[in-house]
């Protein structure tokens, strides 16, 4: 979490149980594993508004049986391995506020979108996803003050963020372009090549495989 585009908000999870228990990794990834587990629930409810009951139980039993999101997700103590978890929830909460016409539910979403951002910055992805299907499912909860309130919520989840940027002239936008840098090693990946890997991942992430195209060492584990 030292990269200065990434927020606190696991910090403020860890902190009290290091305040508890003492300053030990294995505790850290335990308040990431819990986080993991309680991923569960959203997708549930998500699976289950969109589908129904049976949708919810096929949306866990993948997630549960996702090799990244079990092995890397729920046990590495990264900022971004929390964000599932507020993803899945402000996904859930979007569509309860849709369907049901919810204001409140519009605002709980902008507030877990919010803190999705705040594990990192790449949550932002799901943004024009939700905004779409708020246009072509909710206008009048688009059209109403909830949808303010929303967006009023997710910037004071990132009131920390937006402070900092203001004070070192968007240290984070930088720090960002020199991990993309890094990443691309200066060059500008092609596309094609960009989407041909993300469909490879997201076929990978389906299945619940780990291979060594995402860990340097050999994997412990055949692909499930």
């Amino acid at each position: 979490n030292a990269s200065s585009y990434v927020g606190v908000l696991l910090t403020y999870f860890v902190a009290p149980v290091y305040k508890l228990f003492g300053p030990r990794l294995e505790l850290a990834r335990l308040v990431v594993a819990l986080f993991g587990v309680a991923t569960l629930l959203p997708t549930y409810w998500l699976g289950r508004r969109l589908g129904g009951h049976w949708a919810g139980l096929a949306a866990v039993a993948l997630l549960a049986a996702s090799a990244p999101h079990a092995l890397l997700s729920s046990r590495v103590a990264w900022s971004n391995s929390i964000t599932p978890f507020f993803a899945a929830l402000a996904a859930w909460l979007l569509v309860r506020a849709v369907q049901e016409r919810h204001g409140p539910s519009l605002f709980a979403a902008g507030l877990a979108a919010g803190l999705a951002f705040q594990t990192h910055f790449t949550a932002i992805a799901l943004l024009p996803g939700g905004l779409l299907y708020l246009l072509l499912k909710g206008r009048g909860l688009l059209a109403s003050r909830w949808s303010v309130l929303a967006l009023a919520a997710a910037v004071l989840a990132n009131g920390n963020l937006i402070y900092y940027n203001l004070a070192t002239g968007g240290e984070s936008f930088a720090r960002a372009g020199t991990r993309w840098g890094d990443y691309t090693r200066g060059e500008r990946p092609a596309y094609q090549r960009d989407l041909l890997e993300m469909l490879e991942s997201g076929g990978r992430i389906i299945g619940g495989a780990i291979t060594d195209h995402f860990l340097q060492e050999a994997p412990l584990l055949a692909p499930i």
